[in-house]
């Protein structure tokens, strides 16, 4: 008892946490359809689970597979896929969350830790990345814990920290490349290591074997994917993602400089304007008394920031989300410098902050298309072909068709939305096939395979309306149609769900 009253506060605080945490996360998790990117994740995590040769599959699209292992067994456990796969990012963003407590708690106190959680947690650009199937939000939540390591590393100069941090760092680099920033950002903790303390020789020679194991464990680690043969793919893929060094020297400012504008508005609109306001002040609060940790928190944000700008090909909000949490650090320090100023005052700034936050919070969780989602992203989660819009309820559809008899189903597309998007949903069905047709086949001429087999079993089609030359044409049958986001120019595509008619029921039906 007598430790619950000591406690009491901080349960109280914690508790309040998890609940608003669970409530942004979970709650209508799937209301978002699977898009792209997702479909193949969770096809990935299906296949490598039930096919131990393909436990490495994602190497063969240059991907690290981390992500896909740790959804597998959950997509085994729970009927809708999706679902499973996005919980692993729920998890992940809890534990993003109580990094960012112990962050702040380790730079100043538990106010700081709570303030830093608590805007993690509402944080428009984290829900939505931890509401999604990728490992985007995963990298994000390893990166805090590593910056809250390299922190206790280079302060306590303990064997047991650094073990932690090397795994840590190690995981990060078996969910995305990116991880290897991690590791690259290690020796700006020196901004912390106080070089004019005694024996002050001896600890930075003792940092420095603690740094070596730390990339030794991390290193050792990722090159677990060498197990596979199929590791030299990820090597082989960088061109397609990154501009090599001498393609950046031969246009070192372009895109970069329109991308820095694009990182600033982007910012803003996902973190939402009130927060990164907060943030860019908070920092320059906390420079005024603790310039060398301002700025080391700074860097791990900057300068990855500034690398993926500068190198990567395709560049969205997705890409740098991961050198997030540290923005969100100096904000709350900002609601710290308040709160400690006029608790009255501090009451109305919060609210008044934080509301746009919220709304933007509430309409991901219950009303997708009304977000304030950044164009760039919202036409690939909510308006194109990338979109899964309908996928779910075509696969519920014909789960109840007859088991005992075959069923065909085609779609656009080889991998990613189509088909992947409905096989994910189809497993346990053996009686039904989907195959992806291409792209061309199911724009310009019903694929005759349907059109064969459409004699003796089920056959359909599953196509983009923007993506089909011929809607019309009388061997469709158009069973459902499923729209899309409305886009900026007030356009909606529809994803149809059409069944192809054998010869004999077109030429009854023709008049």
């Amino acid at each position: 008892m007598n430790l619950l009253k000591i406690y009491k506060e901080e349960i109280l605080i914690w508790s309040g946490l998890i609940i608003v945490f669970g409530l942004t996360r979970l709650v209508s998790l799937t209301i978002l359809p699977v898009f792209v990117d997702e479909a193949i994740y969770v096809r990935w995590s299906q296949v490598l689970w039930n096919d131990p040769a393909n436990r490495f599959i994602p190497l063969t699209d240059g991907k690290q597979p981390l992500f896909m292992w740790l959804a597998a067994p959950l997509t085994q456990i729970f009927t809708d896929p999706l679902f499973a796969s996005r919980l692993i990012s729920v998890i992940a963003g809890f534990f993003g969350m109580a990094g960012m407590f112990l962050i702040g708690r380790e730079l100043a106190d538990k106010r700081f830790g709570f303030f830093a959680s608590l805007l993690y947690v509402l944080t428009p650009f984290i829900i939505f990345y931890d509401r999604l199937a990728v490992p985007d939000g995963l990298l994000s939540s390893f990166g805090v814990w590593a910056l809250y390591l390299s922190i206790l590393l280079v302060r306590r100069l303990r064997l047991d920290v650094a073990l932690i941090l090397g795994a840590i760092i190690g995981f990060a680099t078996l969910t995305k490349t990116p991880g290897f920033f991690y590791l690259a950002l290690l020796p700006t903790s020196l901004l912390l290591f106080k070089f004019k303390e005694k024996n002050s020789k001896y600890k930075f020679a003792k940092l420095i074997c603690l740094w070596a194991l730390v990339f030794v464990i991390s290193f050792g680690m990722y090159n677990l994917l060498r197990l596979s043969p199929l590791f030299y793919l990820i090597s082989q893929r960088q061109p397609d993602f990154v501009f090599s060094f001498g393609e950046v020297l031969q246009h070192p400012f372009d895109p970069f400089i329109g991308r820095l504008i694009e990182i600033f508005f982007w910012l803003g609109q996902y973190l939402t304007w009130p927060i990164f306001i907060m943030s860019i002040t908070g920092f320059f609060l906390f420079a005024k008394s603790r310039v060398r940790l301002a700025l080391y928190i700074l860097a791990w944000s900057l300068l990855p920031l500034l690398a993926e700008a500068q190198i990567a090909k395709g560049f969205t909000p997705r890409y740098f989300i991961f050198t997030v949490p540290p923005l969100i650090l100096t904000a709350g320090y900002f609601l710290v410098r308040i709160f400690d100023a006029n608790l009255r005052s501090f009451k109305l700034v919060i609210f008044a902050l934080l509301i746009p936050a919220v709304i933007f919070d509430l309409f991901l969780i219950l009303d997708p298309q009304k977000a304030a989602i950044p164009p760039k992203e919202r036409s690939g989660y909510l308006e194109e072909w990338s979109s899964g819009y309908g996928i779910a309820e075509i696969a519920d559809y014909l789960k109840t068709l007859p088991v005992n008899q075959p069923v065909l189903v085609g779609t656009e597309g080889s991998f990613g939305t189509l088909p992947d998007g409905l096989m994910i949903y189809l497993t346990e069905n053996q009686n039904i096939t989907v195959v992806g047709m291409g792209q061309p086949a199911a724009i310009h001429k019903l694929p005759q395979t349907l059109i064969d087999n459409a004699k003796d079993k089920p056959v359909f089609l599953v196509v983009n309306k923007s993506r089909i030359n011929n809607p019309d044409d009388s061997r469709l049958e158009l069973v459902a149609s499923y729209p899309k986001a409305m886009n900026q120019e007030g356009l909606r595509d529809s994803l149809l769900f059409f069944k192809v008619k054998s010869i004999e029921e077109n030429n009854t039906s023709k008049p």
